[in-house]
């Protein structure tokens, strides 16, 4: 029978799209496995029967994964098909920006990192304060005007820390001042917002339900929310980090009273209430969304566990791995997923800050139907921490993949 091969990789972001990494390591499996002779081994030890394998022969299956972050709208176009529709809208700092949703049969899909993503700013152009996701509310207003009543937002990937303001106002929520001014856009000037006119975003959205699809399970606020941990890495001081947070607090009190039959408290403290820099809480809050694990809800719309159920062996790859990876981010939910069903999975990340006896350990831990795991790591890149996924290149990949995959075969061998 032919070795199953499942090449199922997140983006190395900002470097190489997933559909790009998926194409190469196909291409790279095959041509290891059409080297390698066809094998017999025993199916279990100490019983009868055997499997054929023939290398030559494999069956490599394709399934780039998205978990709500970066690429998630050419993962799923790439396995639905569906419609994409794009437009230029306003960027995190002002720019212009590609704007797209997906169109899928009854269910329209705005990624925000594809209108208010990170990926557009350079590290001297971070705008911590300033920075909005005035643009996906843009593209979620033109997925409503082409009647579009279901819309899953897909959150990750974020510039800003403005709690969805932007978005929001964009679909006509108007924020005041004390002077019955409009607030600036970015999560600077949340603070001074004094109260919000919801009746125009009301009349907007009549009818549209609401599914936000999040990467993180941080709530809003404190240690452990959208400001302190995200907000460095969009740039944000200590002192940033701190207005952030107050910005934030004050802007879910104001929702409170805007909206006073809404459990706001309940809202802080929900997981993912913090993912996009808080815009989990705003849409959660303002548009009655759903806040679901991003993984979870678009590995169904892809039939991952279909996928993994057919292969032998899973390989899967993202920029960085790190503890963060582990913690309901795609790439640790499918190796979680993978090992619970007694696959052996090969992961090729950019870069990793995690060994393969950390991964053995944690999942290990994990408990799971009291399975060994399986997990080979190899690295595309520089091993070093602070690498960065710009130093992999389809070659690397490559080289990373064969020298991981022959690991496994020589081992099954």
């Amino acid at each position: 029978m032919a070795l199953k091969i499942l090449v199922a990789p997140a983006s190395y972001k900002g470097s190489i799209a997933a559909y790009r990494l998926a194409t190469a390591m196909s291409s790279a499996c095959r041509k290891l496995c059409e080297s390698y002779k066809s094998y017999i081994r025993d199916s279990e030890k100490g019983t009868k029967g055997s499997t054929l394998y023939a290398y030559g022969d494999c069956e490599i299956l394709e399934a780039p994964i998205a978990d709500g972050g970066d690429d998630t709208l050419t993962s799923l176009h790439q396995a639905l098909g569906g419609e994409m529709l794009e437009s230029p809208v306003t960027g995190p700092v002002g720019q212009s920006v590609p704007g797209a949703y997906l169109r899928l049969s009854d269910v329209a899909v705005v990624e925000l990192a594809v209108a208010s993503g990170i990926a557009y700013l350079t590290r001297d152009t971070l705008a911590p304060l300033t920075a909005h996701t005035y643009g996906t509310g843009q593209v979620i207003e033109r997925a409503i005007a082409g009647g579009a009543k279901n819309i899953v937002v897909t959150v990750g990937g974020s510039a800003s820390t403005d709690g969805g303001m932007g978005a929001l106002c964009a679909l006509g929520a108007r924020f005041l001042n004390a002077e019955g001014l409009p607030v600036p856009l970015g999560g600077g000037h949340l603070g001074e917002i004094a109260s919000i006119d919801l009746s125009a975003l009301k009349q907007n959205i009549d009818g549209v339900n609401f599914v936000v699809a999040t990467d993180v399970t941080s709530p809003l606020l404190g240690e452990t929310g959208a400001a302190a941990v995200f907000g460095p890495q969009k740039g944000a001081s200590e002192n940033d980090v701190l207005l952030l947070d107050q910005g934030l607090a004050h802007f879910a009190s104001i929702v409170q009273s805007a909206l006073p039959d809404i459990n706001v408290s309940a809202l802080v403290q929900a997981p993912g209430a913090g993912a996009a820099g808080g815009a989990g809480f705003g849409f959660a809050s303002v548009l009655g969304a759903r806040i679901v694990s991003g993984f979870h809800y678009l590995s169904q719309l892809l039939k991952l566990d279909e996928k993994l159920a057919w292969c032998d062996i899973v390989i899967v790859a993202e920029g960085r791995l790190d503890r963060q990876s582990l913690t309901g981010k795609g790439v640790g939910e499918m190796i979680k997923s993978a090992i619970s069903m007694g696959k052996t999975v090969l992961v090729v990340p950019a870069c990793s800050l995690l060994t393969s006896e950390d991964l053995t350990a944690f999942y290990r831990l994990d408990a799971l139907a009291g399975r060994s795991p399986e997990i080979y790591l190899v690295p595309s890149a520089a091993p070093e921490a602070g690498a960065v996924n710009a130093i992999a290149t389809e070659a690397t990949v490559i080289s990373a993949l064969t020298s991981g995959l022959r690991q496994i075969l020589d081992q099954l061998n």
